[in-house]
């Protein structure tokens, strides 16, 4: 049974943002991993081919200090990167009362890379640094701490993220600025890590490495050989035993976000609870910055409710047939407010799996991939480490074909759990006017390779269920965003351009613009909510006109069908827009949305819509559903060749088919009256009117 209310898991919390996708065709995303400010650029490895290999400071640095006082480079780390960003000093507060207890730090001089740079507030010991300041407007906090004439340090951002940083003192004066050097050791673990990243070799590095922020670098490699299903105790103790010895010169700081990190990535694993649990209390209390404990606090006390989910787990995993049905109706119970949480979601069906209960694993498989995204964002956490996992939705498959089951049978059995989740998201009270005859138009432009309009297209289908259809019309425009998507159609492209739409998901309330619609699944009852109410709000508008089409069948495939205004005076910025549109469209596409509504499948009018002739505003045509596919497979066609991409066939049965017609104003836009007509089946000579 799916559910309405859920908890997300905390990689989530921690790590988790998701936007809308680019506008342009080729749109992508990018990231560097868990810290993508000290994680090495994937893109730079081909500078180890380089004839001269080098890499640390282009200066030898002095490493006489016995204290803090001074001038000083202060260096933070980017990707692979240590940029110099100025130069300060450690000075007195008083010059008339110099001494080690009256202590400052003044920014001296920025360097080019560093840009624009503002020192704030610094408490300074004789061993001992921290002080606040800027950098281009962005908040940064400093602590380091003396040791062997460096003081080795850390960066707290605005973010609440943290990475290597430090102050270094070259042994003579510099003839010009310094500038970015590739970190210490970067070739040697760029030659690693194209290698394969040997374990071994990770290790040795980071032991051989220990004044190198590339040592985080490379425990992150080491992680990623970890968070697999096959995760070994032992090597996830190595990996924190390393954390807490080869960061503790960066500071204490450093070293427990980086701890709290890798718990987070560790316990995606869903195995070894109380290791887990023994690293989650000694996290406890040492994140005290006023602006981020709270922040952390919350993802130590989602972290003790996921060891508790996974201890859980590890009792199924250990059960025997006479306990396993008070396990199971525990995790059941669980699941009630974790229905988001991919990794106890997974972890459960193969526990079941595990024990030899099928059918119950069946079940539990099902769900996960009956929610859309929500494997995508379980292998995409592993990418972040580079690992290797098989997608639940194999799992499930193969599972399904060993138990008996055929290919048809498990698409519609997800199509029926889909429904079900749908059901599940509560849908708001609302008062619907009926002193009109307005009918709202609901557009939204979507793709089925787009894993941020999951939101939207929930938001879609259950907007539909809930509202009455002669109040309210929906169409739905595919578009090749951010990558090829079968259900696109040149007329869905043209009108995307025509609203100025910078991305997808993009929502359009008769014509306005509707913010904050996309996300991922458990985000969807937001976006219901929000667009409940701007619909609402458009049916208090009277309209100013009415509509009238009838679609007269012609033969088999073949309509034609005629549209026109009925006002006292039309309105010469008006424009009488016509599409087809299908009612419901079975395609399961990269975001595994198993089924999409009122896509619509020709446009006929131009992308702005007919103008009016001379006193009337009419327009008639032919629906041909054979010229329509033609022209379907033909843009794909076309497009293949140009991408050189396999795209599948775009579905074509044009069932349940639907003339929509509504009247948009040029002058901002506002849709002012729309109408949805049901075709008739083609087969039989029928005519289908609507006014």
């Amino acid at each position: 049974m799916l559910c309405s209310y859920f908890r997300l898991p905390a990689f989530l919390i921690l790590c988790f943002a998701l936007a809308g996708c680019s506008g342009s065709d080729d749109a992508s995303s990018s990231g560097n991993g868990p810290d993508s400010e000290s994680s090495a650029a994937a893109g730079t490895e081909s500078l180890a081919d380089q004839e001269e290999r080098q890499d640390g400071f282009e200066f030898e640095l002095d490493r006489s200090a016995e204290n803090v006082a001074g001038g000083w480079i202060l260096c933070l780390t980017q990707e692979q990167n240590e940029i110099p960003v100025a130069m300060v000093g450690v000075v007195a507060r008083d010059q008339k009362n110099p001494s080690m207890e009256n202590l400052k730090v003044v920014i001296l001089q920025p360097t080019k890379a560093g840009g624009k740079l503002e020192a704030g507030p610094s408490t300074v010991t004789e061993q001992t640094v921290q002080f606040q300041f800027s950098r281009d407007g962005q908040f940064q906090l400093f602590a380091g701490q003396l040791k062997e004439g460096i003081i080795f340090g850390n960066i707290l951002n605005a973010e609440g993220r943290c990475f290597p940083a430090r102050m270094v003192r070259p042994t003579k004066q510099l003839q010009s600025e310094p500038q970015p050097s590739l970190a210490e050791g970067f070739f040697e673990l760029t030659d690693i890590l194209k290698e394969g990243g040997d374990w071994d070799q990770l290790v040795t590095f980071i032991e051989e490495h220990p004044e190198s922020p590339l040592t985080i670098n490379a425990i992150y490699s080491l992680t990623s050989q970890v968070v697999p299903r096959d995760a070994d105790l032992d090597q996830i103790k190595v990996v924190f035993e390393l954390i807490d010895k080869t960061l503790e010169p960066w500071g204490n700081r450093l070293k427990q976000y980086s701890r709290l990190n890798t718990l987070v990535a560790m316990a995606s694993v869903f195995r070894h609870a109380d290791y887990l649990e023994s690293v989650r209390t000694s996290l406890e209390g040492e994140f005290t910055e006023p602006m981020w404990e709270e922040q952390h606090q919350f993802v130590l006390d989602n972290m003790e409710e996921e060891i508790k989910t996974i201890q859980t787990v590890e009792e199924l995993r250990a059960s025997s047939p006479d306990n396993r049905a008070e396990i199971i109706d525990q995790l059941e119970e669980i699941r009630q407010d974790n229905l988001f949480n991919f990794n106890f979601m997974r972890a459960t069906a193969e526990a079941l799996q595990e024990v030899g209960d099928d059918e119950a694993a069946l079940e539990w498989y099902l769900d996960y991939v009956s929610i859309p995204g929500l494997d995508s964002f379980y292998l995409n956490q592993f990418q972040m480490y580079a690992a290797e996992v098989t997608p639940t939705s194999q799992q499930l498959t193969e599972l399904w074909e060993e138990t008996g089951h055929t290919e048809e049978e498990l698409s519609k059995a997800i199509e029926d759990n889909y429904l079900e989740f749908l059901s599940s998201y509560e849908f708001p009270e609302l008062t619907i006017p009926e002193d009109n005859q307005k009918q709202v138009l609901v557009e939204l432009f979507t793709s089925t390779a787009c894993l941020p309009c999951i939101a939207s297209d929930i938001a879609f289908s259950r907007l539909k269920q809930q509202l009455p259809a002669e109040r309210v019309t929906f169409l739905q425009y595919h578009l090749h965003v951010p990558a090829a998507d079968p259900l696109t159609v040149e007329g869905s492209v043209g009108r995307f351009h025509y609203y100025g739409a910078g991305g997808t998901p993009a929502y359009f309330v008769d014509g306005r613009s509707v913010e904050g619609t996309s996300g991922p699944a458990s985000v969807a009852e937001t976006t219901i909510i929000r667009l409940a109410d701007e619909i609402v709000e458009e049916l208090k508008i009277p309209p100013t006109l009415d509509l009238k089409a009838k679609v007269t069948p012609e033969g088999e495939g073949v309509a034609s069908f005629e549209a026109h205004v009925d006002a006292k005076e039309i309105n010469e910025r008006w424009r009488l827009n016509v599409v087809l549109a299908e009612e419901i469209v079975h395609y399961r596409g990269p975001n595994q949305v198993p089924f999409h509504e009122m896509v619509v499948r020709h446009v006929y009018t131009p992308s702005q819509g007919e103008p009016p002739k001379g006193a009337s505003l009419s327009y008639a045509g032919k629906i041909d559903l054979d010229e329509i596919r033609a022209s379907i497979n033909a843009d794909l066609e076309k497009l293949r060749t140009e991408r050189s991409v396999n795209i599948p066939d775009a579905p074509l049965e044009m069932k349940n088919l639907h003339l929509v017609v509504f009247v948009q104003d040029t002058r901002n836009l506002r849709v002012r009256q729309s109408i949805s007509v049901p075709v008739p089946d083609l087969s039989s000579p029928k005519v289908s009117s609507a006014d």
